[in-house]
């Protein structure tokens, strides 16, 4: 008897409506009856904004939400002028157990955003932002040399400090704006609670010079497999000495924007400043890249060229947060967010610093792959750097967009453990879920309806799993719960599954090629129903047959069978190819007149067909030139070289023996006489011979003195 793990991934906290997993802090479900998500404006006109309140009001389902301006901030710590420590401070009065998420509308300076560089033309506030919010430290503690300038790259910190909330940042002072962009934010998140086949793009260049490279095309290659159910389409750098040597399709910009165009749910590039190829041509093969042998190639495309909206990105580059003050041209991330076609995205308000494996790109992935939201993925990711590593880089990773935005909704559906699985009887089933350390035991439940009222099992267990066999074949239902010393916690998701003999599909063999336009897909199947290429099959005694038409090229045949839940299909390609119509030629002479028809177009002859020794004799070139092949005539040796196709045949005036692709070969094998002759000036050749060991056919009517010639190559 096999074991198979049914994994559910569910948050036993009370706040699990939302979609929230345990972070790596022990939390208890009673702590917490619903997340807080607060926005944070800028400045009290952007509270006018229609779009900002729907966006609000979508929320509110799920959380805590609340609305404050900075000016009204600044009311409550009248005594505070520095305003990312008024924001802390507010911030700080707000702290639950699990991190709420925060939203930050506006720009400088009216509200403080995440920036690093202390050399540009910034107010030195802004800088330490993230780190403020973040961290339950006040901004000195980012000073330590006391300069004023907090967060210098000489300022390493130890990092292991727990992060406080969750923030995204949306640069913009504009209600307008606001008003275009949360609509379709709503829009497109409501689309994902549906868990939608997703499909994505990796892009990643050559990242810095050969000798302090960073493989970004294998780190493309690991987020792939972490979020494995995404379509992907893979960019990476061809061009030039240095190149990856991984299989995908050419980075350029062309094809950048064309995959953008074709719709798409997530994006991710790794460049310079997340946009810029480096190309390497190492001219003078010194193996040295001097100076004026690379050349930078911005593959990201202008806002109007990018016409289809992408609701995640992740942008592995430096000072990918720059607002629209800075160079969009070279930075265009945050236009196109508040344009609405790059929905949220995660970049850097810094450099990076990429021999320290920052970010996790993989680990983040993978969190999103689980349903944990954009913000608590990159928390989730952060959670695992080691406390070797420094703490300034991750301050410098910021979301722009929702926080709790999320591209897979498996929280809440429990999808990633794939509702609806289908187990065969007397199979045992290890039900298994993710817990938050509860103070007593768990309650998991086993039903026959999705209202729990016909229990199978209700058992308290402690650990995280409970394994269930001798089912009998049927349809089934679980759920679990946390068990606390104050009382029970909420349920999870409730995830169906199914006890059923397993689907079989056994497909005859198709051809691979053909020129007939329609082929017979037959098979088996203990299914209920069988599609193939959508079109329902006949099934008797659990054989199918049907006939599908095709189309000039190849077609994709596509046969899936159907049993309860259960699904299975099989896929072939067959090439079909339209016979070559060859058409043939039909020549008609006659007996003493030099007009002859090719195909029915009358044509003349230098002189007319003759019967010599009873076989007919014709002057052969204007024939043979209308089959397409070529006649020549040497004078000294007397001899007529014809030729068609791959055959060559030479004859000699006078003489009965003729060579055929170089083979002594008798004109006529019956009667010697027949020769070639020269008559009225005019080389005749016997028509007959010629035509015969050319390919053709020859028919003579003897009423009429016709002679019909058909040939086809």
């Amino acid at each position: 008897m096999r074991t198979r793990r049914f994994i559910v991934a569910v948050a036993l906290i009370s706040c699990l409506i939302c979609g929230f997993l345990p972070l790596p802090y022990p939390v208890r479900a009673a702590d917490v009856s619903k997340r807080d998500y607060m926005v944070v404006l800028g400045t009290d006109a952007l509270k006018t904004s229609v779009g900002l309140k729907a966006f609000m009001d979508y929320k509110s389902a799920d959380f805590n939400v609340s609305v404050i301006s900075m000016p009204d901030v600044a009311k409550q710590f009248p005594g505070v002028t520095d305003p990312v420590e008024r924001l802390r401070l507010y911030l700080d009065s707000k702290v639950q157990p699990v991190p709420p998420y925060v939203l930050l509308v506006g720009t400088l300076p009216e509200i403080p955003m995440s920036r690093f560089f202390t050399y540009t033309d910034r107010s030195e506030y802004d800088v330490m932002t993230d780190a403020c919010l973040l961290y339950d430290k006040p901004l000195s503690f980012f000073d330590s040399n006391g300069n004023g300038k907090p967060g210098e790259l000489t300022e390493y910190i130890t990092s292991g400090l727990l992060q406080k909330f969750v923030i995204g940042r949306l640069p913009t002072n504009s209600v307008a704006t606001l008003d275009d962009y949360f609509p379709i934010l709503v829009k497109a998140e409501k689309r994902y609670e549906s868990n939608p086949v997703l499909s994505g793009m990796v892009a990643c260049a050559v990242e810095n010079f050969v000798e302090f490279r960073y493989n970004a095309d294998k780190e493309g290659e690991k987020v792939k497999a972490a979020f494995s159910s995404v379509n992907w389409t893979t960019l990476y750098e061809k061009e030039g000495n240095y190149i990856s040597s991984l299989t995908s399709d050419p980075l350029t910009l062309a094809s950048f924007v064309a995959n953008w165009n074709k719709g798409l749910d997530i994006v991710l590039t790794s460049a310079h400043g997340g946009n810029w190829r480096r190309i390497f041509n190492d001219s003078d093969k010194d193996g040295v890249y001097d100076e004026g042998e690379t050349q930078w190639v911005n593959f990201w495309g202008k806002l109007a060229d990018l016409h289809n909206t992408v609701f995640f990105g992740y942008i592995n580059g430096c000072d990918t947060f720059i607002d629209s003050t800075w160079n969009t041209a070279s930075y265009p991330y945050i236009d196109d967010l508040l344009a609405g076609k790059l929905l949220n995205f995660v970049g850097y308000a810094s450099q990076t610093v990429v021999s320290r494996d920052i970010p996790l790109l993989s680990d983040f992935f993978a969190s999103i792959a689980n349903g944990y939201s954009i913000g608590d993925a990159l928390l989730l990711a952060k959670a695992k750097t080691s406390k070797n590593d420094i703490l300034w880089p991750w301050w410098s990773v910021v979301v722009s967009g929702d926080p709790s935005a999320r591209v897979n909704n498996a929280l809440s559906s429990m999808k990633s453990v794939s509702s609806g699985e289908v187990f065969q009887p007397g199979e045992s089933i290890d039900l298994s879920w993710d817990g938050v350390n509860p103070t007593w035991d768990y309650n998991v439940q086993v039903g026959t309806s999705s209202d729990f009222t016909n229990l199978v099992k209700s058992e308290i267990v402690e650990a995280m799993s409970y394994t269930i066999s001798s089912l009998i074949p049927g349809s089934y239902y679980w759920r679990v719960r946390g068990m606390y010393d104050n009382g029970a916690g909420s349920w999870s998701a409730i995830v169906k599954f199914t006890i059923t003999d397993p689907i079989t599909l056994l497909v005859g063999s198709l051809l691979s090629e053909t020129e007939t336009n329609s082929i017979t897909v037959s098979g088996s199947t203990n299914g209920d129903s069988v599609l193939v290429n959508g079109k329902k099959a006949t099934i008797s005694n659990e054989k199918f047959s049907i006939v599908i038409p095709l189309s000039e090229g190849n077609n994709n045949i596509v046969v899936a069978a159907n049993k309860g839940e259960q699904t299975i299909q099989k896929s072939f390609i067959v090439i079909y190819r339209k016979p070559v119509q060859i058409e043939k030629t039909v020549i008609v002479l006659q007996i003493g007149k030099s007009m002859f028809t090719v195909n029915g177009v009358s044509q003349s002859l230098d002189s007319p067909p003759v019967i010599k020794n009873g076989r007919t004799l014709v002057p052969i070139r204007a024939i043979i030139e209308s089959l397409g092949g070529t006649v020549s005539w040497d004078g000294v040796a007397r001899k007529a070289t014809v030729a068609l196709g791959d055959t060559s045949l030479e004859l000699w005036i006078g003489k009965s023996v003729a060579r055929v692709n170089g083979m002594n070969t008798p004109i006529d094998s019956t009667n010697a006489k027949v020769v070639p002759e020269i008559i009225n000036g005019r080389t005749m050749l016997p028509l007959r011979f010629v035509s015969e060991n050319l390919g053709a056919t020859v028919t003579w009517e003897q009423s009429t003195q016709t002679i019909t010639i058909t040939y086809q190559p």
